[in-house]
């Protein structure tokens, strides 16, 4: 079972950093962070930096969070062969309910219908908010 844990920038003009743990509202609907497993220390964040954890890691062991910009490769299923290798925003679709990769830049080939992603050919290489400008240019 995956683990409900969230992160968000905090409102702290010193130090915007992330922090981890769950989520909840103030009154105001201002995102407000629980660091603190006894549930006395909240840490107020800025509105729109929400994001969930979708429980999975990226190669090197970061977790993987909505809003993280992941550098992903695709391996043919059969050859093992490099079939695309490209730059994807990770969201949640309500639709489906369930985490997904936004493709923004492929950099290889259009097309793997016989590919595989294996989990450690992930790579988060930024988030939305502190590397925006991963996420312009399109495909190449």
């Amino acid at each position: 079972m995956r683990q409900m844990k969230f992160r968000a920038m905090k409102d702290d003009i010193s130090d915007s950093s992330f922090v981890y743990g769950m989520l909840v509202y103030n009154e105001q609907g201002d995102p407000r962070i629980l660091t603190d497993v006894k549930g006395t220390f909240f840490t107020t964040c800025i509105k729109g930096t929400e994001s969930q954890f979708t429980g999975l890691e990226d190669k090197n062991n970061k977790e993987i969070y909505e809003g993280d910009i992941v550098r992903i490769k695709v391996y043919d299923y059969d050859t093992k062969r490099l079939e695309d290798d490209f730059i994807a925003k990770v969201v949640y679709t309500i639709e489906r309910l369930q985490f997904e990769f936004d493709i923004i830049k492929i950099f290889v080939g259009d097309g793997y219908s016989s590919a595989s992603i294996y989990n450690d050919d992930y790579e988060v290489i930024g988030n939305i908010y502190e590397n925006p400008e991963l996420i312009k240019g399109g495909k190449k």
